[in-house]
């Protein structure tokens, strides 16, 4: 439902929590509603920028589901990127398929990233 009204929303610039709605009693999930769920009548606004936690950010160019400009926005907001890297051709589950393609592009990334945390603890 949260991700169904995170694509249908207009303003796409702003990650919100899920919309219960206004009418407790008769809205989207029972006895919920924003009022209840967040003590105002509209959902609150994640403060991606709170969050501290050194991330890196892997995306496709051809992402149907985190689009190339959901990826602009997170970068927009997230303050603690350290590595962010747009592959080119790849699309959502391309992510999660371990081809050749993967094991040389994205895995390169991921053990040079942990390769560096690794030799920062020391």
């Amino acid at each position: 439902m949260h991700w169904s009204q995170a694509v249908n929303r207009a303003d796409s610039r702003h990650l919100v929590a899920l919309d219960f709605g206004t009418d407790c009693e008769n809205g989207p999930v029972p006895n919920a509603c924003n009022q209840r769920a967040y003590g105002s009548r509209a959902p609150r606004v994640y403060n991606l920028s709170a969050i501290t936690t050194p991330l890196a950010l892997f995306s496709g160019d051809r992402d149907v589901l985190s689009t190339p400009l959901d990826v602009e926005v997170l970068l927009e907001e997230l303050t603690s990127v350290i590595f962010a890297r747009t592959y080119k051709g790849y699309s959502h589950l391309d992510f999660t398929w371990f081809g050749s393609a993967t094991r040389q592009e994205v895995n390169r990334d991921v053990l040079h990233l942990l390769r560096a945390a690794s030799a920062s603890a020391v």
